[in-house]
């Protein structure tokens, strides 16, 4: 039997922010050995990303084993996915143990507690988005909204091509570049051809 933790921010930003020591203290605390902590760097309220890590965990649990989060919207934002991911943690003979949601060991009440945490977690989720949307309207509005800062820039550009000329795969540069490997191909295929030269000229 072994006790897995799981931790996780949203962003590469809040990876050195102290947030994942901060829960892998926590799980260690409820007896989970470091050595079974995994760490992941997604956002649980886009549906659209997947988290490899959690999905690994939850395809290796075994009867009797444990998975342990600090926080239950660690694990999971959305009432749908948080359900599913349960029951698969059930079905397979193991256990969850979220540290911040106190759970009786009755399925029924904790069916209930769960879907409950999920819906108000799913609500914060739209509340915020909301108010993002209203800020940026606001913004533009006074001509002050730039946009989101491109992540693959010109440089980042020419960087790539040079990588992939020495051979180097496009998950290996992606990450060297720190953006998805969609996004690389994405902007390699349909941005014009830049070479060192334009890119040059770019900067001065």
């Amino acid at each position: 039997m072994v006790k897995y933790g799981y931790t996780r921010v949203s962003t590469k930003d809040q990876e050195h922010n102290g947030s994942l020591e901060a829960q892998e203290k926590q799980l260690v605390q409820a007896g989970v050995e470091k050595r079974n902590i995994k760490r992941e760097i997604a956002s649980a309220s886009d549906n659209k990303i997947s988290r490899p890590v959690l999905t690994d965990i939850l395809n290796n649990l075994r009867p009797g084993d444990s998975l342990y989060v600090a926080s239950f919207d660690r694990f999971s934002r959305s009432t749908m996915e948080g359900r599913l991911a349960i029951d698969k943690i059930i079905n397979q003979g193991a256990e969850f143990q979220a540290l911040d949601l106190k759970l009786s060991g009755d399925q029924a009440t904790d069916d209930l507690t769960v879907t409950i945490r999920c819906a108000i977690s799913e609500y914060e989720i739209a509340r915020k988005r909301s108010r993002q949307k209203i800020g940026i309207a606001r913004a533009r509005k006074e001509g002050l909204y730039k946009g989101r800062k491109l992540k693959f820039t010109n440089k980042k550009r020419v960087i790539a091509k040079g990588y992939i000329d020495a051979g180097l795969s496009i998950r290996n540069i992606a990450k060297i570049l720190d953006i998805s490997p969609s996004t690389l191909y994405r902007h390699l295929k349909i941005k014009k051809e830049i070479t060192v030269e334009t890119y040059e000229d770019e900067i001065k």
